[in-house]
């Protein structure tokens, strides 16, 4: 694998986990932040409701709290009191459907008689804003660790262009050119140093490789003259008419 390739695999491997963590932690957070906005209304409900309750001393769902989806269930005088928020669902006769609501139940004295009251509020414009906001992020997230990728891989090649420029040169090298490698300066350091090692290195070679060219070439000449000189006493030798015995 191409060392580019791999830096971008590893880029990818990278972004991906980055991009599941920051999106998960993102809708947690902003979830959050909504379920809080819904309960600090809903005590303000409960405010209102507990007031409404002062004032008139009783309880009348067709005024006021129209909108709030508030129920009352009698319960007896010996349960603590106590408040506590959940999610629920409840039947909307319009849509036919379920439909999700933050509900907050305490317990309230209405006359002589305590009750449990329910206090929701629908979550279905908070979560169309949740998923909004969500879709918005992954996308603006995505385009962004796109356009990071392509600068860069664009960068990445711009910058490892003088390594393979000297990897090219490199390849064409041949000794018996007795020449060394002529190579380029460039604005990175680390490629410098790599160019400037190699030319001397190949400047070596090249000498090394002129040098046992001439030497070899010197004992072949030094050497043929004793062997002329030994062939031809062999040669005499095999003409004497006694050289067999």
């Amino acid at each position: 694998m191409k060392l580019l390739s791999r830096a971008n695999l590893y880029y990818i491997f990278f972004s991906v986990i980055t991009y599941v963590i920051i999106s998960g932690s993102f809708y947690l957070v902003v979830e959050r932040m909504i379920y809080s906005e819904v309960e600090e209304r809903l005590k303000v409900e409960r405010k209102d409701f507990e007031q409404f309750i002062v004032t008139h001393g009783m309880w009348d769902e067709s005024c006021y709290f129209v909108e709030n989806k508030i129920s009352l269930k009698s319960v007896a005088d010996s349960l603590t009191a106590f408040a506590a928020f959940k999610d629920t669902l409840m039947f909307n006769r319009y849509s036919q459907q379920l439909v999700p609501f933050r509900e907050l139940s305490f317990y309230s004295k209405i006359g002589t008689n305590l009750y449990k009251v329910s206090i929701r509020k629908s979550l279905i414009e908070s979560n169309k804003l949740l998923k909004f906001i969500t879709i918005t992020m992954l996308l603006s997230l995505s385009v962004g660790l796109l356009l990071l990728f392509l600068f860069l891989r664009r960068t990445s090649k711009k910058l490892w262009q003088p390594f393979y420029e000297t990897l090219s040169k490199a390849k064409l090298f041949e000794v018996n050119d007795g020449k060394a490698l002529d190579l380029q300066k460039v604005d990175i350091f680390e490629f410098n140093e790599l160019n400037t090692e190699l030319e001397k290195m190949t400047d070596k070679i090249s000498r090394d490789y002129r040098n046992l060219k001439e030497f070899t070439e010197n004992a072949s000449h030094e050497i043929q003259t004793p062997l002329a000189l030994i062939n031809s006493r062999v040669e005499s030798l095999i003409q004497e008419k006694d050289f067999k015995k």
